[in-house]
């Protein structure tokens, strides 16, 4: 009976519709104080939308690929017209000056990108990198140069030529390391595609040709930065949240860094750099709704206590910021339940290698504490 079916009905307006009621339905509504949503678009002239969610969709393990992505901040224009929005990711604009020869490291241009090198002697574009923080000192930076993440590429060099952060191996993940003298070192905090040859060379050294390279085995053999601060993602957060009427923060996962197979969270805190931004606005904005979008549970305490609404959804696809408006505006009341219990403190949980539940308490049939959010939970209008 579907022999007849071809290829044609893909990403048909019947799909896309599907697409978005799929998303819009798994939503939850984890907290609603004072009835907060829905919002009235009507009387909305100054929206904040922060956080660096904000503008991107992130396609989760094993996904499909999207065909067409509508981002929060699409959705939201969509719905209230581009002179209301007001967005920014809220994240920090930086630029690293080598200590040793005074240069700054420098991106290449076009989409593919290329080495990166010193060879800036003041803090232009391509000398400007965002950083993205994913929790666990991890963080991706974002070359403003060609707007491509740094990732590890040939000869061990670091290339700016990376779409997202991707593929198995995940190699765009880095960290920031202060020394005792203030400065920076770079660690490469990736994997390798053949292990055999990866060593412990996981730190950046600048070469002889000015280019970055994961060459060093010790922090102490690492070239040395100094990081300059162009301009701070919460100050705008707070600028633009401040005379706003109200003020959505999305932040959340990068399915590939923190929700993947082969890799363990190490906590199960929101990362502190976001952490850091919803509070910030929320403190200039007390009509603050949070949109958390993860892969998993998180250890919301501090902004179920203290944000008036939150809301979270999974990676849901391409039409998330149209399911997202949807949802805000109060066009569909959300149903969603969480499926998982959501606690609220490290502290709730046994040992990682306890698989006794019973015993240990595991699950909602044998957690006897307080969670976050019950097995179940979920809110509606």
């Amino acid at each position: 009976p579907y022999a007849d079916i071809t290829p044609d009905v893909i990403n048909s307006p019947e799909h896309q519709q599907l697409a978005r009621e799929t998303a819009r339905d798994a939503m939850v509504l984890l907290r609603n104080e004072d009835e907060t949503l829905p919002l009235d678009a009507a009387a909305l002239d100054d929206v904040a939308l922060i956080g660096p969610l904000v503008d991107t969709l992130y396609e989760d393990w094993y996904s499909g690929t999207m065909p067409y992505k509508v981002t929060p901040l699409d959705g939201l224009t969509e719905r209230l017209g581009a002179d209301a929005v007001n967005a920014t990711e809220g994240v920090d604009r930086i630029a690293l000056r080598d200590v040793a020869s005074g240069e700054y490291v420098t991106a290449a241009r076009g989409e593919d990108g290329g080495a990166v090198a010193l060879g800036g002697a003041t803090a232009g574009p391509e000398q400007s990198f965002d950083v993205f923080d994913w929790g666990e000192g991890i963080v991706t930076l974002r070359a403003v140069a060609n707007e491509r993440y740094l990732s590890f590429g040939g000869d061990r060099n670091l290339v700016n030529n990376a779409v997202q952060p991707n593929g198995w191996f995940v190699q765009q993940q880095l960290k920031l390391v202060e020394r005792d003298d203030g400065d920076y070192i770079i660690e490469y905090a990736g994997n390798e595609v053949d292990d055999s040859w990866f060593g412990n060379q996981k730190y950046v050294a600048v070469a002889e040709d000015g280019r970055l390279r994961i060459t060093a085995t010790t922090p102490e053999e690492a070239s040395e930065f100094a990081l300059e601060t162009l301009s701070s993602g919460v100050d705008q957060a707070v600028e633009a949240a401040t005379e706003a009427d109200v003020a959505i923060v999305v932040v959340g996962s990068m399915p590939f860094i923190n929700g993947r197979e082969d890799d363990d969270r190490t906590d199960i805190n929101l990362a502190p750099g976001q952490a850091e931004l919803v509070r910030a606005v929320q403190a200039a904005n007390p009509n603050t709704v949070m949109v958390l979008e993860t892969s998993y549970p998180d250890t919301i305490t501090w902004e179920n206590e203290h944000v008036p609404a939150i809301l979270w959804t999974t990676h849901a696809g391409q039409e998330t910021g149209n399911a997202l408006a949807d949802v805000l505006f109060g066009d569909a009341n959300p149903a969603g339940r969480v499926t998982q219990t959501w606690y609220a403190s490290e502290d709730q949980l046994p040992g990682t290698l306890d698989y006794d539940i019973i015993k240990a308490g595991w699950t909602y049939m044998y957690f006897d504490g307080e969670p976050l959010y019950p097995f179940g939970h979920g809110l509606s209008y």
